[in-house]
């Protein structure tokens, strides 16, 4: 249980936010917030930045030999055109990747795209799925808000609303995924191909940093709020 590896996957040809996991905010690009946090939770014995640009790789590279921070603990792998693709899953890179790293039992999946992601949050996460022998998990926030699904009829999802409960007393929380971290195990992984399966967990971190940057709003906003927390 204490061996682990950490992927961040960096795809170059964003839709939405072009090249997005290394824009800049205050002069550092977007996906070293992410290693830097996975590097201080001194939990991961590599690293593997996942991309298909070498420019990528070069540019973090650059980033640590001018700010005299060690790298050793990274490794950087050039992803295939088939996980590259707009609509690729990120479960085929993984795939790529562990296909080469077979002897790792838990593995990390950190996004680019959360930059207010804390090393805190990854240790975190680490103790609650060895303490509880899950085999995935992933980071979450919890949402109290009464939500309605529209299928032929509308219908309250998490509520009974000929009961309704005052929101102070309400406890049926919704756990959304925010997309910062997931963890498996490998060999489970490889063998559903898809990063939550079996006795599933969740590591659970404030709404206020599970931004995922998406779009130049999302970014705008997570700029703001770095900013705010340096200032």
């Amino acid at each position: 249980m204490n061996k682990c590896i950490c992927i961040i996957p960096l795809r170059s040809n964003s839709k939405r936010l072009k090249n997005k996991n290394v824009k800049k905010i205050n002069g550092i690009p977007l996906c070293i917030y992410s290693i830097n946090e996975a590097l201080k939770s001194k939990i991961f014995y590599r690293i593997i930045i996942a991309s298909d640009k070498n420019s990528y790789f070069n540019l973090i590279k650059k980033y640590f030999k001018k700010n005299n921070k060690k790298f050793d603990k990274l490794e950087f792998f050039l992803r295939s055109k088939k996980s590259s693709t707009h609509n690729a899953r990120t479960e085929i890179v993984i795939q790529e990747i562990l296909k080469k790293n077979r002897n790792n039992p838990i593995v990390f999946l950190i996004q680019a795209t959360s930059p207010l992601l804390s090393f805190k949050d990854i240790i975190k996460s680490k103790k609650l799925i060895s303490k509880h022998r899950y085999d995935s998990i992933f980071s979450s926030f919890k949402n109290k808000q009464f939500i309605w699904q529209n299928k032929s009829t509308l219908k309250p999802l998490n509520y009974n609303f000929k009961n309704r409960p005052m929101k102070q007393n309400f406890t049926n929380n919704v756990f959304v995924e925010n997309g910062a971290i997931y963890a498996f195990k490998a060999r489970g992984f490889m063998k559903h191909k898809n990063r939550l399966f079996n006795k599933i967990g969740t590591i659970v971190m404030p709404e206020d940093r599970s931004l995922d940057i998406d779009d130049l709003k999302d970014f705008v906003k997570a700029k703001k709020m770095i900013e705010n927390k340096n200032s």
